[in-house]
């Protein structure tokens, strides 16, 4: 298991919030974001990009230490987390106050912390959290750590009687 490194989740999320506009940067699509990131390096290499820990809500994968990592993101003054209701609901937009420092990230981890970026900001945030309920999502209990190598079966399908025929026909018998 990779342990979390906070300066490096401190420094995506001040990645993501000075590359998408504010207005389309809010809690959902943030989390989703690192989500994804962290779920594609971890599917390309075996390891995420931050080691951080994301738990089940009914929105989809929420990071363990995001509340944490945005106030000290704020306290530095490198981000502003503004506030808002949005009838019923607050609303939060996440806003870079300097330039993101990258030198902890390698060319791989920029490319897929930007192709995650414009992936979760092409959609809705209800389709995004619809679209994270793969079946890492779908096996874990509410609140409990989604284990990141159970994303390793979200491309996995049924088998078919197909095959299964085929496995039976190509496997030697056992001895």
């Amino acid at each position: 298991m990779m342990q979390f490194d906070r300066v490096k989740f401190k420094a995506m999320i001040h990645y993501i919030a000075d590359a998408v506009p504010r207005a389309m940067l809010g809690k959902v699509r943030l989390n989703k974001i690192l989500w994804f990131s962290d779920r594609e390096m971890y599917l390309q290499t075996g390891k995420t990009i931050s080691g951080e820990t994301y738990l089940k809500y009914p929105q989809g994968p929420i990071s363990e230490n995001i509340l944490t990592s945005c106030e000290e993101l704020a306290d530095e003054r490198k981000i502003a987390v503004r506030k808002s209701r949005y009838f019923q609901h607050e609303q939060y937009e996440y806003i870079s106050l300097q330039e993101p420092d990258i030198q902890a990230f390698t060319a791989q981890e920029i490319d897929i912390i930007s192709r995650m970026i414009l992936m979760v900001t092409s959609m809705s945030a209800s389709e995004v959290s619809d679209f994270s309920h793969g079946r890492a999502w779908l096996t874990t209990e509410f609140g409990k750590e989604i284990p990141m190598f159970s994303v390793l079966a979200e491309n996995t399908r049924e088998l078919t009687p197909d095959d299964a025929g085929w496995i039976y026909k190509e496997m030697p018998p056992c001895q």
